[in-house]
């Protein structure tokens, strides 16, 4: 497909759940290194790209609270116009939001790998997978992980993607309070002042996979009991998923977003009604 060419693409942009996140010392860069499993769902956002001339233009539906000039998905257009050299490239898109803001479900991070990727297809820019990856490690430290959106073990400060020898099929009950959880904040709380020492956290995941029985010691989050001690409604949903008989329960990322795995088929109908008044949907690991 030529710059010029008028067709829209059309894809989706996966959010992401983590299994377990340790939070293993801050980086004298300010960042911190961590390691977690990051799995992705069919919970998505929707976009489409057209091929312009020269100008990136950004609509979103719902409206964006903050300039396009700052959202991920025109920066990664922006950058990857800039990476070909070809200042003519332009394109229109629409981004379509689903997955819920400032709940740890990677979303922002998501469109913008999907922009890449899409992008590089629409411009037959024919930039390779590697220098896509460090691109959208340029752009946030979430964002490598969706250029192939894989089951993976993440370290580093989120960038590091070594994908797993997996494929595990859950039904995934996420519930999503109205509160919007500041990342800043959330590591501060933390107050990870001296090194932790890792776990075996791949292999405890692969083991779970396996088995389908899980070290709730190692796959832990970090984050969830400072958070849930700044937003105890948390607290109320985690026992409510608890209660549904599930084969974990965590928090996904630094928050807000709760998340429980079923086995296929084990989710009960009323999933609504149990959690109201908070948003509540069933979807699928990928």
């Amino acid at each position: 497909m030529s710059p010029n060419d008028t067709s829209p693409l059309l894809y989706r942009a996966p959010a992401k759940i983590n299994v377990g996140l340790e939070v293993l010392e801050r980086r004298d860069d300010g960042f911190h290194t961590l390691q977690s499993i990051f799995l992705a769902v069919d919970l998505c956002d929707e976009l489409s790209f057209r091929s312009t001339s020269n100008n990136i233009e950004l609509h979103c539906e719902p409206a964006m609270t903050v300039h396009a000039s700052d959202n991920l998905v025109y920066r990664a257009a922006t950058l990857l116009k800039d990476t070909a050299g070809k200042p003519d490239w332009g394109a229109k898109i629409t981004l379509r939001k689903n997955i819920p803001a400032g709940a740890g479900l990677g979303g922002g991070s998501s469109d913008a790998a999907t922009t890449l990727l899409a992008l590089n297809t629409a411009w037959n820019a024919r930039v390779p997978v590697d220098e896509l990856m460090s691109m959208a490690a340029s752009l946030g430290s979430d964002v490598p992980f969706f250029i192939s959106s894989r089951p993976s073990f993440v370290t580093g400060r989120g960038e590091v993607i070594q994908p797993l020898d997996c494929q595990p099929s859950w039904d995934v009950v996420l519930v999503t309070p109205n509160v919007h959880v500041n990342t800043a904040w959330a590591y501060r709380a933390l107050q990870r002042t001296s090194r932790r020492p890792p776990s075996d956290m791949a292999s405890s995941f692969l083991s779970f996979v396996e088995t389908g029985h899980i070290d709730e010691c190692i796959l832990v989050n970090d984050f969830e009991s400072v958070v849930i001690a700044q937003y105890p409604e948390l607290a109320i949903i985690r026992r409510k998923l608890e209660e549904l008989g599930p084969l974990y329960v965590s928090m996904s990322g630094s928050g807000s977003a709760m998340f429980g795995l079923f086995a296929p088929g084990t989710v009960p109908s009323v999933i609504d009604d149990i959690f109201a008044p908070y948003v509540a949907v069933v979807c699928h690991t990928l």
